[in-house]
């Protein structure tokens, strides 16, 4: 993603910077435009834009998926780093391979929650500016806490796309 300053020009740019972000990321020559088009296809639905802000001084997010479980993976989801995120600022942790029937069976059994939480394939989203993360919104996963001392404010883009193969209410 470009390093785009607006400050002070005035050609209109900064009432499209979000239209901007999104050619650069998803475009006909976007980063992730090979990407969408083998998950989403063109037949995928623009879902969600968002930005996702925590301060110094957020909570630890529970662990969570963004949906309820289905087949297939209903929306891909992308954070895309505004900034440089450090660990001090609480990145989002995600749980490798918890987006299957079978591990969501046991997070949803009290019984077997805890020892999967405990054994998971954790990993931390430390991210440079411009860089993304794509996920399965069925993926379990929690934004860390952003701390007093040495954190700061993150602010990332949120983006998800609807899979043309789920169709219904996704719960969302």
């Amino acid at each position: 993603v470009p390093d785009v300053n607006t400050d002070g020009v005035d050609d209109g740019m900064e009432d499209d910077i979000i239209g901007v972000v999104l050619q650069e990321v998803l475009g006909p020559h976007g980063s992730l435009r090979p990407i969408y088009q083998e998950l989403v296809t063109d037949g995928g639905e623009f879902y969600e834009f968002a930005t996702t802000v925590t301060n110094p001084g957020s909570d630890r997010q529970t662990v969570h998926p963004d949906l309820p479980h289905r087949k297939e993976a209903p929306l891909y989801v992308i954070f895309l780093a505004l900034q440089d995120v450090s660990k001090e600022m609480g990145p989002t942790t995600f749980l490798l391979g918890t987006h299957t029937t079978k591990e969501r069976a046991k997070f949803d059994d009290y019984a077997q929650k805890d020892a999967q939480l405990a054994s998971a394939k954790a990993r931390l989203a430390l991210l440079k500016k411009g860089d993304v993360v794509l996920f399965d919104a069925r993926i379990l996963h929690c934004g860390n806490a952003n701390e007093v001392e040495g954190g700061s404010t993150r602010v990332m883009f949120n983006f998800s796309f609807r899979n043309p193969k789920e169709v219904g209410d996704l719960g969302y």
